[in-house]
């Protein structure tokens, strides 16, 4: 494959919104490894239930490339329940290391867009994404078509009298200023010839030229004075032409475009004019806008990766501050712990003080007893030492007797 080529199809990868469902971690890392940066978005899934979970939170994904055979959920059955929702419209790759027809069956039942076989090979892989691709840029491309069609239809209807007509004439289709102007509802429109505003005032060759023109394919102008339900007239610049089928080829129905040309509605369609120059700006600036809006989009997308890495950091500051606080709380135990031991303390060494004041009570009144004994026995003690005095006294007086009886003895 050449390299212009390969970014060719690198290039439509950027429309990608990729689902990988893949159990083998080698071929999971390849492909991850491949598209990352390369598509619009990336999304990673191990079995097929963690496959419908991302698939839900992601509406946007457009390209699911999966294993068939997955434990918890295989590939087959995870995309039958995305089938069953009927919400799913994007593209399928299975990738097998098996080639079993009743698989391969299965899976075509499924709608898949192609069955590869493992071993990988990448360039058979990106030639698949690349039709992928197209396809997806052709359908926003005819929707944008389409889009722009319907805008100016929705234009054409708020300026132009529109209706439709089948084969015989009969009315399919009037806008509202088709029944504004001639007065009629749409109930009474539908399935009436158009000639209901047929003015009588109109020769019939006019509308004979008219049928003739149509009916061979070509497109009819002219002016025609119309007839409203009320019989008033009005004068319209009309434009009928055929309309074809696409596969036949054969005309299958006749569109008629008319605008008023009386004076005031000259005025009217110069102002429609204006709104429609007015809308065709407003809607070159809403494609700036919308550049704007995708810019943007892309700087919230960063924005968002930012937050979720942030969102990761807070995350295991949170598990760090869980384990602090896990361990703050063993210190308060340990605390409370403390503190139980403490007030058991207190209120032991409580006990213990008023044990040792009631001893030390009860070692006072005997210390008074003792002291009063003692004051008591210093009073004997006086008492008898007063005793001993006298005593002593009275022994010397005797003594002194026995002495002089002594002499006188002596003497005589």
């Amino acid at each position: 494959m050449s390299r212009e080529r390969t970014s060719k199809i690198v290039e439509k990868l950027k429309v990608l919104n990729i689902l990988i469902v893949e159990d083998d971690e080698q071929v999971k890392t390849t492909l991850t490894t491949f598209f990352s940066g390369k598509c619009k978005s990336l999304h990673v899934a191990s079995d097929g239930l963690e496959g419908l979970e991302i698939l839900a939170q992601n509406p946007n994904i457009n390209v699911i490339i999966s294993d068939i055979n997955m434990p918890k959920l295989s590939g087959l059955n995870m995309l039958s329940r995305i089938r069953e929702t009927g919400k799913f419209k994007g593209e399928v790759i299975f990738l097998t290391a098996y080639s079993d027809s009743k698989n391969i069956l299965d899976a075509i039942k499924l709608n898949i867009s192609n069955y590869l076989t493992k071993p990988l090979d990448l360039k058979t892989l990106l030639l698949q994404l690349d039709k992928i691709g197209q396809t997806i840029i052709d359908r926003a491309n005819i929707e944008n078509k389409n889009k722009e069609i319907q805008e100016y239809v929705n234009m054409l209807n708020q300026v132009a009298i529109v209706s439709k007509t089948n084969l015989k004439g009969k009315i399919t289709y009037a806008n509202d200023i088709f029944c504004d102007i001639s007065g009629y509802t749409q109930e009474e429109l539908m399935g009436k010839p158009h000639n209901i505003v047929r003015h009588p005032d109109v020769p019939k060759e006019i509308f004979k030229n008219l049928w003739d023109t149509v009916k061979s394919g070509n497109t009819w102008r002219g002016k025609v004075k119309n007839l409203c339900k009320d019989k008033s007239s009005y004068y319209t610049d009309t434009t009928i032409y055929p309309i074809f089928d696409n596969i036949t080829g054969e005309t299958k129905e006749y569109m008629s475009i008319r605008f008023l040309i009386t004076e005031e509605e000259n005025e009217k369609r110069e102002f429609k004019k204006n709104v429609m120059n007015t809308i065709k700006e407003n809607r070159r600036k809403d494609f700036v806008t919308r550049q704007k809006i995708d810019d943007l989009q892309a700087l919230v997308k960063e924005k968002e990766m930012e937050a979720n890495r942030h969102k990761q950091s807070a995350e295991i500051e949170q598990n760090k501050i869980g384990k602090l606080n896990h361990q703050i709380d063993c210190y308060e135990d340990e605390i409370k712990k403390i503190n139980n031991d403490f007030d058991l303390f207190k209120i032991n060494t409580k006990n213990k003080l008023q044990e040792e004041s009631n001893r030390t009570n009860e070692m006072k009144k005997k210390n008074d007893v003792l002291n009063a004994k003692i004051e008591e026995l210093k009073d004997a003690n006086e008492d008898a030492q007063s005793q001993i005095l006298t005593l002593n006294n009275r022994h010397d007086e005797n003594l002194k007797i026995i002495r002089d009886l002594r002499d006188v003895i002596a003497h005589s």
